[in-house]
């Protein structure tokens, strides 16, 4: 019994090495977490901190990128303005040419030349014979000049 009580002695003395190699090792573990722990936090905050450059650097490249392409938008919708409003200038000058030909056609001058007169009497145009009396003294305007006259006789076209 000597012997089991030895033996049980020498079991109980390797189990208390064995609690306390295996607690020291523990202790040393929980001793180095934190450490362990800041590395990894710093290893962590780290890549993030890479994430957020990368992402950072390609929102600013799509920003550029996005204002470059409304830059050009509106470049060429400034250009295409400028056209449409140079056209339509152009157009109207032409329009108002004709116009001012189609008037200068009938311009008491132009009607001259075309072979027509008017009759004046006394500074006003006349517009029928009712209006002169018998020697009447009336200007005759011609393309290229005037002719005096006085009123002999008249005759009116009444129906």
């Amino acid at each position: 019994m000597a012997q089991q009580a030895t033996r049980m002695d020498e079991m109980v003395d390797r189990l208390q090495r064995r609690v306390r190699q295996v607690l020291d090792d523990q202790r040393l573990f929980m001793q180095s977490l934190p450490g362990r722990l800041a590395g990894l936090v710093q290893q962590q905050l780290m890549q993030a901190n890479i994430k957020v450059e990368r992402q950072t650097a390609t929102l600013r490249q799509s920003t550029h990128q996005i204002l470059m392409e409304e830059r050009q938008h509106q470049t060429l919708l400034s250009t295409r303005l400028t056209m449409k409003a140079t056209t339509l200038v152009e157009q109207e000058h032409l329009r108002l040419r004709l116009l001012e030909q189609s008037i200068m056609g009938f311009s008491p001058q132009a009607m001259l030349k075309k072979g027509f007169s008017l009759t004046v009497y006394q500074g006003k145009v006349l517009r029928s014979v009712d209006e002169l009396p018998i020697g009447a003294r009336i200007e005759t305007r011609l393309a290229d000049g005037c002719l005096y006259s006085e009123l002999q006789s008249k005759q009116t076209n009444h129906e």
